[in-house]
């Protein structure tokens, strides 16, 4: 019963990391970053509006190794942002459009893993909790407390400390970690 609150934490503190290190990369990238932050951020919406619409399409299937896949899927995620971001910052090409889009889709490509997981977590924590209304809401105040912590932590300590490459490891682990659990 415990196992989808720690997935959704730590999903949570992942996706807001990821965010936080892509829009920094990004300005490292550019030298600026203000009128395309937006558009990063939509990336990261429209990935979460597609990963929960195709988890709410498979809910009725059996769920019990998704947690692993997923955080599995975001650890490998992180390593494979590191070596993009590395071919990224050795191209001649300091500035295109799709170097841009690439920005675009690892907003959403992050946004989709952690909105599919989103459901699946919920509805295997309420199987713990079938009757009890006032735990519907649990898993969402956890995804609200991972969020927060991971834009602050990724700001104040990750980043700074670890810097992107460091902190994408970190992430790595940590969602391996929680894929093992």
């Amino acid at each position: 019963a415990r196992l989808p609150a720690l997935a959704m934490g730590t999903g949570a503190f992942s996706l807001m990391v990821c965010e936080v290190v892509i829009i920094l990369a990004f300005q490292v990238f550019y030298g600026y970053l203000y009128y395309r932050l937006s558009l990063i951020i939509a990336g990261l919406m429209l990935g979460m509006a597609i990963g929960t619409w195709a988890a709410t399409h498979v809910l009725g299937r059996d769920h019990r190794h998704s947690l692993a896949l997923l955080h599995g899927g975001i650890a490998a995620y992180c390593l494979a942002f590191i070596f993009i971001a590395q071919f990224l910052a050795a191209t001649s090409v300091k500035y295109s459009a799709a170097i841009e889009l690439i920005f675009l889709l690892l907003a959403a490509a992050v946004g989709a893993l952690v909105g599919f997981e989103f459901p699946i977590a919920n509805k295997l924590y309420l199987e713990h909790h079938v009757g009890d209304p006032r735990k519907a809401g649990v898993i969402y105040g956890i995804d609200l407390a991972g969020s927060c912590a991971g834009a602050l932590v990724a700001g104040v300590w990750m980043l700074p400390v670890l810097g992107i490459t460091g902190t994408m490891v970190a992430l790595a682990v940590l969602n391996t970690m929680v894929a093992a659990a």
